[in-house]
């Protein structure tokens, strides 16, 4: 390092370690919250890359008044979080990547506790984290810890074929070589879950860690999903379907067990519906939407519950705080 060079430039000027993506859409109000959980990271190793796509709010002005030479804005026209989210692949120069949403943030220790695994396994690819949940004004409404089943390790590739058991993005952190060398990349179509069509993908390739610790926090607040249920509907099935045509190409699965799995994908999207509007108070949606995926896949616990909470039109905060 240069003498009287502050260590964030001398960094700035390295090969980092990680890529830290920020993609960012009119959530200015949120951004810099976001910004200011990665630069207060322990691992300082890193170059933040915050990809603005098309935003017609204060966004690009807020990630501009950063001084911190590891901080770089790109701006493009709005093309969807899948075309977000390969500009800043595209850019990337670390050995690791990691991706945070501008609504969400991160705990100081997340990509030191990550980066840990992948320095020290290199047969492992990808790690992700549990997550919890915070609302609009950042109080914690989930620890994100699941009392029903535990997160897979390992070739999660199975568990992810009937449902997105990663979550969130904000919680991954993934070799960059993994992209290069499978030309992977998140869809731009629209059609898909892009967070899910991303995670099949790379599931196929490479083993995936679950770090069992709540190193990030997704803000649930009223545009997360609000109106766009159908739409979020036809995406899982969509992106189900994609999982099941994998599935048949590249592991052999029997017919028998695949109209099983797509059973299960369809429980998914169902129960996906039902939550949210649980969340939102509509109870006829909620019932009708739970009740539909106990028919696809009976006996599941989690619904039959949330079936009856919505029957009676009364769910405890316990239970609204773990809906994810």
């Amino acid at each position: 390092m240069a003498i009287g060079m502050h260590p964030a430039a001398a960094s700035a000027c390295q090969t980092p370690r990680t890529t830290v993506i920020i993609t960012s859409f009119n959530y200015a109000e949120y951004l810099r919250q976001a910004i200011d959980s990665v630069l207060a990271q322990t691992d300082t190793d890193f170059e933040l890359l915050i990809v603005d796509d098309g935003s017609t709010d204060e966004s690009v002005a807020h990630a501009r008044s950063y001084v911190d030479p590891r901080v770089q804005v790109v701006v493009q026209p709005h093309r969807g979080p899948g075309a977000a989210r390969n500009a800043g692949l595209r850019a990337a120069r670390g050995r690791y990547i990691a991706f945070l949403d501008s609504d969400d943030i991160w705990v100081r220790d997340k990509l030191a506790a990550q980066c840990a695994v992948l320095d020290r396994c290199p047969d492992i690819g990808l790690v992700y984290t549990r997550f919890g949940v915070i609302d609009a004004d950042r109080r914690v409404l989930s620890s994100g810890r699941s009392f029903f089943r535990a997160k897979p390790s390992g070739t999660i590739f199975r568990h992810l074929l009937t449902g997105n058991v990663i979550g969130t993005p904000s919680t991954i952190c993934f070799r960059g070589d993994i992209v290069a060398d499978g030309q992977l990349a998140f869809d731009e179509t629209g059609a898909y879950s892009e967070d899910w069509h991303f995670y099949l993908r790379t599931a196929l390739g490479t083993r995936i860690h679950y770090l069992p610790r709540t190193l990030a926090y997704h803000r649930q607040h009223s545009r997360n999903m609000g109106g766009r249920v159908p739409i979020v509907m036809k995406e899982i099935l969509q992106t189900g379907r994609f999982g099941l045509e994998l599935a048949r190409e590249r592991l052999e699965v029997s017919e028998s067990e695949l109209k099983l799995l797509e059973r299960r994908v369809r429980a998914y999207a169902e129960a996906i519906a039902g939550r949210e509007y649980l969340k939102a108070g509509n109870w006829a949606l909620a019932r009708a939407h739970a009740a539909r995926s106990l028919a696809h896949q009976p006996w599941n616990i989690r619904e039959t519950v949330l079936y009856l909470l919505a029957s009676i039109g009364w769910v405890p905060g316990v239970v609204t705080r773990h809906l994810k």
